[in-house]
């Protein structure tokens, strides 16, 4: 029963082992694929701030100007530039000109900008001139938090086809060139007049950090197969070494046991052991009786001292034990 309970607790002891294991390689997969989708929407960040940046170089070099002037039969005019006097004008030669104000330039750059890269990006505002512009539940959120100091605003969301999008706004801050078309909005210099909303499709995104995935997830699935048949191995070696000890240890015993001859085993000079026919050869009666014994005492008085100089010089490695 004891031999059984020790090689149950070995057995415990890998099998715990091997939990630890397992739950080490779990933690570290677990933290590197939270930094793998960690990264990936750090670079779609980085991608949508990059793109507002640009957004703003253009929109402050047209406000520098005024807006730009283009062919008419190209551009249709701004109908919301219909009150501006010189929204239509005319060259010597006769071609006809177009005004095209800041965010009308804007507007067009990002429907070119939505065919060839896929990027979604327009202006907002909670007072828009342009329906258009008009924020949906989101980015209507997302201006209130601006007027109250946030500085962007971004988040992976869904469009009404379920594609996967990175959302970011960013503020519009009103300058002193704005005021020519929106002064009758009530706007002031310095104020929120509104942000760009960018949407980026997420899909390459996430191709790019399965893909991350399994190259991390396969070396650490290789290294836990690996460790637990290791470990296995180790636990079979060792149950195998110990089970051939205990069988020695068991027909030494027997031996022992069953010696016609008296065996003593002593230790510091206390016996710790002694056989049966030891204990009729010193006709004791129990097994305690003998352990209480002295060593040195059921020795013959002549060979005490020699006994005495024997056992420490084995003690000190200086002697073999005698067969």
């Amino acid at each position: 029963m004891k031999k059984e309970s020790m090689f149950a607790k070995k057995k415990i002891r890998y099998v715990t082992a091997g939990i630890l294991f397992t739950i080490f390689l779990a933690l570290s997969l677990i933290f590197n694929f939270n930094y793998v989708e960690m990264t990936s929407y750090q670079l779609a960040l980085e991608n949508a701030r990059t793109n507002f940046q640009k957004d703003l170089v253009f929109r402050k070099w047209a406000s520098s100007i005024g807006g730009i002037y283009a062919p008419s039969d190209k551009v249709q005019p701004n109908p919301y530039l219909a009150d501006h006097p010189l929204r239509d004008i005319e060259t010597l030669n006769g071609i006809r000109l177009t005004l095209v104000n800041p965010a009308y330039m804007m507007r067009l750059i990002y429907e070119i900008e939505k065919k060839e890269k896929k990027i979604t990006s327009k202006i907002i505002s909670l007072k828009p001139i342009n329906p258009q512009n008009k924020p949906d539940s989101l980015e209507e959120a997302a201006l209130l938090q601006f007027e109250k100091g946030k500085k962007e605003h971004h988040t992976i969301a869904k469009d009404e086809n379920q594609r996967i999008l990175f959302k970011y706004i960013a503020p519009l801050m009103t300058t002193k060139e704005c005021l020519t078309c929106h002064s009758t909005r009530g706007y002031k210099v310095g104020e929120v007049r509104g942000a760009i909303s960018i949407s980026l499709p997420y899909e390459p995104y996430l191709e790019h950090t399965k893909n991350d995935l399994m190259h991390i997830f396969i070396p650490h699935f290789i290294i836990w197969t690996l460790g637990l048949i290791l470990l296995a191995i180790i636990y079979k070696h060792s149950d195998n070494q110990e089970k051939l000890l205990l069988d020695e240890k068991e027909n030494y015993k027997a031996l022992t046991e069953l010696s016609p001859a008296g065996i003593v085993v002593h230790q510091n000079g206390k016996v710790v052991f002694a056989n049966k026919s030891a204990m009729e050869i010193f006709e004791a009666d129990s097994v305690e009786e003998m352990l209480s014994i002295d060593v040195l005492s059921i020795m013959h008085p002549d060979f005490v001292e020699l006994a005495k100089k024997r056992i420490e010089k084995m003690v000190k490695g200086q002697e073999e034990l005698a067969p």
